[in-house]
């Protein structure tokens, strides 16, 4: 049993959980929510893999439908109760909006297949009350309604034999190796011929709407490491996972039977070790694009201006004034510190304990403190204006694609609208700061939806810029960065050598200690224990995964930055994985040398 769950949750668990071995398809139950800082209890129905596009899950796993939400999650059947045996105890934790929305649907469900004739919310509440009298329980089946609605969430329903041909009835493979179709002006996501891009990974094209939406997917990868989403369509789908170490990349059974045929899919399923399309030179269709990094970014930075107005003449020499929002464990100062620039001030926002003993162990006497974010009013504000620099990555938990509970820009029950609370200081600053000019930078989890982007864009008038930790550091970290830092867009068009050691995990490795790298580089690392669960290091011949002061320098910070007092490795791995990657923020803000005052020190 998880040792996360509550301690007043684990008698419910071990008394009603149900059986990997008999779990029914199309069953009511109530999943407790990992992504929920409270740990709380949520309807669901339990799903085919196949009803959801997705691959089969592991053993004792389940695929699950969020009632309320209608997202999908992968969940283990130890975090799964029997909706009726639980609901006695359950429906009293039940307080929020949503969270009742979600038991009223599961509840409309039951009595639809019991054939239970109800005319409001409040007879069914009472027959939940009289135990569920009559109810059938199991369908082993999932309602048309559910499939209709995981249909139109768009989650990469498969292609059909008769859709992979054209109208002639010849498979598409066969006309494109027969040059009937030229593959570059054919939208190789929903296989029509309009393609208006480039398809920046393989040779073949993307219509605008899959443009949008593969760029939403691109980033979104799960805490095995691997993409959600497919590489070819950016779809979800029964999708083949590359087994070679450290490729993230999904490929979808359809794009595959649709682009090579059934003969070669089969092959591809037999193939143990199989090395994807990106990874391998494989005979068919994918042919992956020499260039590809120049046209993924490319891809993003093609609507997005890199004209920024800064003062960089008549403008004098001074100390930089700084408030940093979501300061975490002093990112900003760090940096600023390692650039020489002269820190007139620095105040930060930030209000998880473990993260201010590390800023204040850190930097002694450096930081001013300022509390929480979305208790800072105006006066307050006043008084540390002028500011020069104000920068800022609020959680991103509520954004991120990878999240099936994520709560957007607008629930104020999530931390996503915390968004808000930087634009409000923003404007406010600008206002106090009158004619002296303020440089900003906004960051966010690359892997949101369009909707969100384009709304934080709207909000902050510039379009976000894309970098990646990978080319100045050995993790890959793709993050959006919105501002007005001088050249910011061009670090985005900029793609580093792999090739140069600094940037390799080898360099952040005790090898004194006879530790090797299996690897360049390493997947992105969050604040979940798991997304550190590989094991990119040997020592002495033995696997191992990286320590944490091994870690520390990934990110860019000394060794030991975070030991402070009696924190876990855990809790280290948490702070760190909140954190900016130091090179990176160091690239942005580096031309600020040249308009701020050097330090003496």
């Amino acid at each position: 049993m998880s040792s996360t769950k509550r301690k007043n949750n684990e008698s419910l668990l071990s008394q009603q959980a149900i059986s990997a071995t008999t779990i029914p398809i199309g069953c009511v139950v109530w999943v407790v929510s990992e992504s929920s800082g409270d740990k709380e209890w949520w309807p669901a129905i339990t799903l085919r893999f196949s009803d959801c596009y997705q691959k089969p899950p592991e053993e004792d796993h389940t695929w699950i439908y969020w009632f309320a939400d209608y997202k999908i999650s992968k969940v283990s059947v130890q975090d799964i109760i029997e909706f009726t045996a639980g609901y006695a105890d359950l429906i009293g934790r039940v307080i929020k909006e949503t969270h009742l929305k979600a038991v009223n649907e599961a509840l409309e469900m039951l009595a639809q297949r019991s054939n239970l004739d109800y005319q409001n919310i409040e007879e069914l509440t009472n027959w939940a009350k009289s135990d569920f009298e009559g109810i059938i329980r199991e369908s082993n089946d999932v309602p048309d309604m559910v499939l209709k609605k995981l249909e139109r969430n768009d989650l990469g329903k498969g292609f059909s034999e008769d859709e992979s041909k054209g109208n002639s009835g010849v498979p598409i493979f066969e006309k494109i190796e027969n040059g009937l179709i030229d593959i570059e002006k054919m939208c190789i996501a929903c296989r029509k011929e309009d393609a208006e891009v480039k398809h920046p990974f393989f040779k073949g094209g993307l219509c605008i709407a899959c443009k949008e939406n593969w760029m939403q997917t691109i980033f979104a990868i799960g805490d095995d490491g691997k993409n959600f989403y497919c590489l070819i369509c950016g779809n979800l789908g029964n999708l083949v996972l590359c087994d070679k170490e450290n490729c993230e990349y999904s490929y979808c059974l359809s794009c595959i039977d649709v682009f090579l045929g059934d003969k070669r899919r089969k092959k591809i399923l037999e193939t143990s070790p199989w090395l994807c399309f990106f990874c391998s030179k494989i005979p068919g269709t994918f042919e992956k694009r020499e260039n590809w990094e120049e046209e993924l970014h490319f891809m993003f930075e093609s609507s997005a201006s890199s004209k920024t107005c800064y003062p960089l003449k008549n403008t004098p020499i001074r100390p930089i004034r700084v408030l940093s929002l979501f300061d975490g464990i002093g990112t900003g100062k760090l940096v600023l510190d390692n650039l020489g620039i002269d820190v007139e001030v620095y105040y930060a926002s930030e209000i998880d304990e473990a993260a201010l003993c590390v800023s204040k162990l850190q930097h002694p006497d450096a930081i001013e403190y300022i509390g929480d974010v979305t208790k800072l009013l105006s006066k307050k504000i006043s008084s540390m204006c002028p500011i020069d620099l104000l920068i800022g990555g609020s959680p991103c938990n509520d954004l991120s694609l990878v999240n099936p509970l994520r709560k957007g820009l607008f629930d104020v029950t999530g931390t996503g609208c915390l968004f808000f609370d930087y634009y409000h200081i923003l404007k406010t600053v600008k206002r106090f700061n009158k004619d002296r000019h303020l440089f900003y930078l906004f960051e966010n989890v690359a892997a949101m939806t369009k909707a969100n982007r384009q709304i934080i864009s709207q909000f902050l008038s510039c379009s976000p810029a894309l970098i990646d930790a990978k080319y100045c550091s050995p993790q890959s970290r793709p993050r959006f960065f919105w501002g007005n830092i001088p050249g910011l867009h061009a670090h985005s068009r900029i793609c580093y050598s792999y090739d140069d050691e600094r940037h390799e995990l080898e360099s952040c490795l005790h090898t004194e200690l006879g530790r090797k790298a299996k690897v360049n580089k390493i997947k992105t690392v969050t604040t979940k224990k798991n997304s550190l669960s590989d094991m990119p290091v040997e020592m002495k011949g033995i696997p191992d995964i990286l320590w944490i002061t091994e870690l520390e320098r990934v990110f860019g910070f000394p060794m030991h930055y975070t030991d402070v007092g009696n924190l876990s490795p855990t809790k280290r791995q948490e702070l760190l994985g909140r954190s900016w990657s130091v090179p990176v923020i160091t690239q942005i803000l580096n031309p600020l040398q040249k308009l701020f005052k050097k330090s003496s020190v």
